[in-house]
């Protein structure tokens, strides 16, 4: 594990177990000594703000502030990717949940083949039954019809059409702000 060694300027530089027993330069000039092994584990642990440093003095750019730039993901970027990206997953479910509702219905079925239907099921009756249908129909009298079911799942594939359209719209929007957000996180320093 790795450790913090801090020079008398204050500068806190990380160690690892293999350095243990050899020297190491700090950016104000002086040589620290590392401590042995069994010395070493009296240091404390290095943190992650530690390891920063000393990517930060390795490269030759310590400025005594810590590093605020950071990669493009830290700050807003990465939490915005990760909702953009979250809305894009879920858009792109619903549109397949509604098309794959829309092509399990069928609506093949028309006005022409239910009053086929219709007659086929009366050329079925006999002349007596034919007349009683009359007659029960004849007492109800007119009244408004409920449309045929085959109307209404026509009517409910269309609104599964429409709204696998506007969820794929949604995904379309989301892909587009996830790429954006990319390209920008990509090009960002560190």
């Amino acid at each position: 594990m790795d450790r913090l060694l801090t020079c008398e300027c204050g500068r806190e530089h990380t160690v690892s177990r293999s350095q243990a027993g050899q020297e190491i330069n700090c950016d104000c000039g002086k040589i620290l000594p590392v401590p042995t092994l069994r010395a070493l584990s009296n240091l404390p642990l290095a943190q992650s703000a530690a390891e920063g440093l000393e990517k930060d003095n390795q490269r030759g750019s310590y400025t005594g502030q810590s590093n605020s730039t950071g990669s493009g993901w830290q700050g807003w970027r990465g939490p915005t990717i990760a909702v953009t990206s979250a809305g894009l997953l879920i858009a792109t479910l619903a549109c397949g949940w509604f098309l794959m509702q829309r092509w399990m219905i069928n609506t093949s079925y028309t006005a022409e083949s239910e009053i086929e239907a219709g007659n086929q099921i009366f050329d079925g009756y006999d002349p007596n039954e034919l007349s009683e249908t009359w007659m029960a129909f004849s007492k109800m009298g007119l009244r408004a019809k409920d449309p045929p079911d085959f109307h209404l799942w026509n009517l409910y594939a269309e609104s599964r059409i429409e709204m696998a359209q506007i969820s794929g719209g949604v995904a379309g929007l989301f892909a587009v702000l996830t790429f954006l957000l990319w390209v920008t996180v990509k090009k960002q320093p560190g």
